[in-house]
């Protein structure tokens, strides 16, 4: 078999893998992700495409900033109408609180929803368009993490941390304008996420070992090979170079879908 880290992020997302040496069938249910400068601009085809006629866009106000001038040019241009809900809270939680307000604003005319941010806002569009059943799309405001992909969502459930299990975004839209355009400190975020994998590696292995946890070397090998590629890097990625942060939203994305191959979440 072709090696996973050897696939291309079309290949990853669309392939199903049934002959990996783990004997674990490989999928993930993700249409797609749009990724590079201007990569706003297919927006119009991805609604097309999962026949979104008007959207429910979740923000905040630092991603509604981020995003907007660009995000608003792009839908005015191929009419699609939309509805807003921006969260006023400066310092998000995930929990129940903010899923309440997401539900009881939530406009049932609208068949799309478009997830404006990274971690928090993410998770919390993942559970209300598992709840209304709706199309997902994301709009990526940062290379910050590697939830993109993954179909888990951290929550706030009864004031404890907990990992619930929805579908992933159909599609993810990640422009690097917006990327690069970050806080610094939100592209470190993405850069310590990311080395982490080290760690978490070494102890999916050590779990294997010890407790007969199940192991995939080949998952294991696309985490690494998107680690070394990101390291490579590391230094043009805080000066906002655009390759720099194409590569770690990549790596970040890949690992998402590790995640997702795996069936965990480590």
């Amino acid at each position: 078999m072709k090696a996973l880290k050897d696939l291309t992020i079309q290949e990853l997302i669309s392939t199903e893998i049934t002959d990996c040496p783990c004997g674990k069938i490989h999928k993930m249910p993700i249409h797609g992700l749009e990724l590079g400068s201007n990569a706003l601009e297919s927006i119009g085809r991805v609604f097309q495409e999962l026949t979104i006629t008007r959207a429910f866009i979740i923000c905040d106000q630092n991603t509604k900033q981020a995003s907007f001038p660009l995000l608003l040019k792009e839908l005015k241009k191929h009419s699609i109408p939309y509805q807003v809900f921006e969260f006023p809270e400066f310092h998000l939680e995930p929990d129940e609180q903010a899923v309440g307000s997401l539900i009881m604003a939530f406009d049932k005319s609208c068949d799309g929803i478009l997830a404006v941010g990274s971690g928090v806002i993410n998770d919390l569009a993942k559970v209300l368009a598992s709840i209304s059943e709706r199309p997902l799309v994301t709009l990526a405001t940062a290379a910050s993490m590697d939830g993109y992909a993954s179909n888990n969502a951290s929550m706030i459930q009864n004031n404890l941390k907990v990992s619930l299990y929805y579908e992933c975004a159909d599609v993810v839209i990640a422009d690097t304008r917006i990327l690069a355009a970050s806080p610094p400190d939100l592209l470190r975020a993405g850069l310590g996420d990311m080395l982490a994998k080290y760690t978490s590696i070494c102890e999916w292995r050590i779990s294997h070992l010890v407790t007969g946890e199940y192991y995939c070397e080949n998952v294991a090998d696309l985490v690494r090979h998107s680690l070394k590629r990101i390291l490579d890097l590391a230094d043009d990625l805080l000066t906002g170079d655009l390759q720099a942060v194409e590569e770690v939203f990549l790596g970040l994305y890949k690992t998402g879908l590790a995640m997702g191959y795996a069936g965990i979440s480590r």
